[in-house]
């Protein structure tokens, strides 16, 4: 595009000075060993559609895949080595069956012409006011997983939501655009919702079903309540977790399997056709499967499970020989794989046989080789009115401004002046909570929710330690937090960590809402990125900021907490 992409032009950009950036590129040379290790938070971002092709380019510039001492992988979880122990062929406990409701519809879209599965999706971003517009715009699949081209034409849908079933998802905490989010709830029919704890998506809904938390587990095979087995995906490669009850469910709560059975039974189904296997059978099937890997690629029972832990649990399975006994795997919560400094996987690389032999082991790519230009991916995405012709995507990783993000903070950005919305907005995962879960009030009281701000805006803005701040984006959503000055904040970006536990709607102005609770996602920015709609900005939206004049917001620990009144 004709500007030389030069460590002084990234600056502007990053904030990094000039001299970091050239040093860093020196370190990352084929001068020395590299791992290359980004988290995902990229990906929680408009406008980065480019960022895994770069990292790669950049690792394959300095000599970086391949080679002992060297890497390039985007999660610290390590999955692209092998796994050496897990339970079960594919670490599920429970049964794959087919939905027993039949019906006739559009192909993906399902019968309440809701997309599904298949290529009519929602721009994440923009679901909740495509939802409440009645209409929205398809552009085929979010992803690159598919071949020839995923993407088509803008195709045009209409949508009319009557019924929302909240399983797993804490859609009023967690998804962008939360104010559409609460009308969209509103407007529908009725809600029912499946939940742990008095949660913000359980406060607006008809109806609201406790069930079991993951460390619960019935020993009765009729209530289907039972963790479920697990593959060590998120433990790491050489650890296999046990996943077993420490309670019973407590109260009332039944599982969601049940729970499912039984309103498929009140609708004419065979709940056996809902969920087929019980949980504890499930679970022990699971077990039962589980394999330890030897060095030589070998694979051997993983548990010793014997007629008495058989006859405990009630199921049906035969008693076998494995590497550890079931009773001693669940005592220590899980199984961990032993390893040394010079085993095998301590030596094993990646690509180790294209490097060895690159004719007689060639990459799936075009030309077998490793690739920095893919025509594929720009063809792919440059489907006639999905991407704007004037800046098609390339088939090299080019920067290009985000639709929203840092540069949109600037009025006139070669003169370097900001305009109304100055912040950048990134959300971050925080000490005290997981997603909206585990939100106690010891957290709450150890770690504040508070806005990090750093003290040069603050004293720009008539900000001090502990001031209640109002901010607000471009769509309406305004909220209420305590500031906290934070040095290691970037000037010209505010944080806050996502979630909170609940929305505290302040609606005595119709037309302003403000959220008191502080949550994140009030603020997040409904806008689709530049290439695939997937994308969200949680991580670089924009904001104002002031001092609020109005009642301060108490300290977290100190508000009431929101709670169901039995009916």
């Amino acid at each position: 595009d004709d500007t030389p992409k030069t460590a002084a032009w990234a600056s502007l950009i990053c904030g990094a000075p000039e001299q970091d950036i050239k040093d860093m590129a020196a370190i990352m040379s084929k001068q020395n060993n590299v791992i290359l290790a980004t988290g995902t938070a990229a990906a929680r971002c408009t406008g980065v559609e480019n960022y895994p092709q770069m990292i790669y380019t950049i690792g394959l510039m300095g000599g970086h895949m391949g080679k002992q001492g060297n890497a390039v992988f985007y999660n610290l979880t390590a999955m692209n080595y092998v796994t050496k122990a897990y339970t079960g062929a594919r670490g599920r406990a429970a049964s794959s069956i087919q939905n027993p409701l039949k019906f006739e519809a559009e192909p993906g879209v399902n019968l309440a012409g809701i997309p599904s599965v298949g290529r009519n999706l929602i721009a994440a971003p923009l679901h909740w006011r495509n939802m409440l517009e009645g209409k929205y715009t398809s552009y085929g699949a979010h992803s690159q997983q598919e071949s020839p081209n995923p993407y088509n034409s803008g195709v045009e849908h209409d949508i009319n939501v009557k019924f929302i079933w909240n399983g797993c998802r804490n859609f009023l905490s967690m998804s962008i655009d939360l104010f559409n989010a609460v009308k969209v709830y509103r407007n529908c029919e009725f809600v029912l919702t499946n939940a742990i704890y008095a949660s913000t998506v359980a406060r607006f809904s008809d109806i609201v079903l406790p069930v079991p938390s993951k460390w619960e587990g019935s020993f009765d095979h009729a209530e289907y309540a039972w963790p479920s087995g697990t593959v060590n995906r998120y433990y790491g490669v050489d650890f296999v977790s046990a996943n077993y009850p420490v309670c019973e469910p407590m109260w009332e709560c039944h599982s969601d399997d049940w729970i499912s059975r039984e309103i498929g039974a009140r609708l004419g189904f065979d709940p056996d056709e809902i969920v087929a296997t019980d949980a504890i059978q499930s679970y022990f099937n699971c077990m039962a499967g589980g394999v330890a890997t030897d060095e030589d690629g070998t694979e051997h029972t993983l548990l010793t499970i014997t007629q008495d832990t058989i006859d405990r649990h009630g199921v049906e399975l035969e008693p076998q020989e494995g590497e550890v006994d079931f009773e001693e795997f669940v005592e220590h919560g899980g199984y961990q794989y032993p390893r040394s400094k010079d085993d095998a996987y301590a030596k094993r690389y990646c690509y180790q046989d294209f490097i060895d032999d690159p004719a007689a082991n060639p990459l799936p790519s075009a030309s077998g080789l490793w690739e920095i230009y893919s025509q594929l991916k720009a063809d792919n995405f440059n489907t006639p009115d999905f991407v704007d012709p004037e800046t098609p995507m390339k088939p090299y990783p080019n920067y290009y401004e985000p639709t929203i993000g840092y540069e949109k903070t600037f009025s006139d950005w070669d003169k370097q002046i900001k305009g109304d919305y100055p912040y950048q907005f990134f959300t971050f995962h925080p000490a005290r909570g997981s997603h909206s879960d585990n939100w106690s009030l010891i957290g709450k009281e150890l770690y504040p929710h508070s806005l990090y701000i750093n003290p040069v805006d603050a004293q720009k803005e008539g900000l001090e330690e502990g001031d209640t701040a109002r901010i607000w984006n471009p769509d309406g959503g305004c909220i209420l937090r305590r500031v906290t000055l934070m040095e290691g904040v970037m000037p010209g970006c505010l944080g806050l960590a996502e979630s909170a536990g609940n929305l505290d709607l302040d609606e005595s102005d119709p037309e302003h809402w403000i959220d008191r609770g502080g949550s994140a996602n009030v603020l997040t920015p409904a806008v689709r990125s530049n290439y695939m709609p997937g994308l969200s900005g949680y991580n670089n939206g924009i904001v104002n900021i002031e001092k609020y004049e109005g009642e301060p917001v108490p300290p977290d620990c100190e508000r009431d907490i929101f709670q169901i009144e039995e009916q």
